[in-house]
């Protein structure tokens, strides 16, 4: 029993390998991962590069690839927080402060209301995606529909 090696197939390579050559996951069955130790770190790299190569506009909220974001050397990843498409609206849009996150933001990335004075709702596009879940935007047009029925407020 000793000479006996046991191996197991990984499923990225298709190799089969011993045991010793697999991370130990604990929760599987087999108590090993499915693939093996040289797949899991290929992947983990991709995965970082990957990562690095992208980044999130905290504007629109788009992930997009770092060419597509202006070099800012003070901060420690050179890159500025918007994409170059949300700095040039900025740059010929008004801005509005969210209630929520309290960011200034283009008015672009406000729903619009026609009720309130300057028509666009308090919090931007994606705080009330996220307070609100999908179905805000069907709640915003209810309500907009509701006020300006000709017969709201009468009480007929």
């Amino acid at each position: 029993m000793s000479g006996m090696q046991i191996i197991k197939k990984c499923i990225k390579c298709k190799k089969t390998k011993k045991l010793d050559e697999f991370y130990k996951k604990y929760r599987s069955k087999t108590k090993y991962m499915n693939m093996c130790k040289e797949c899991v770190q290929l992947k983990r790299k991709q995965q970082q590069e990957n990562k690095l190569s992208k980044k999130k506009c905290e504007c629109c909220g788009k992930t997009l690839q770092l060419q597509e974001y202006d070099i800012n050397n003070a901060q420690s990843n050179k890159y500025k927080d918007i994409c170059k498409q949300c700095f040039k609206d900025m740059q010929t849009m008004k801005l509005k402060k969210c209630d929520k996150c309290r960011k200034e933001k283009p008015v672009n990335q406000y729903y619009e209301c026609r009720i309130t004075e300057d028509k666009l709702f308090k919090d931007c596009k994606p705080c009330c995606n996220t307070y609100w879940g999908r179905n805000y935007r069907d709640e915003i047009e209810q309500t907009e529909r509701y006020i300006n029925n000709p017969l709201f407020g009468r009480g007929i």
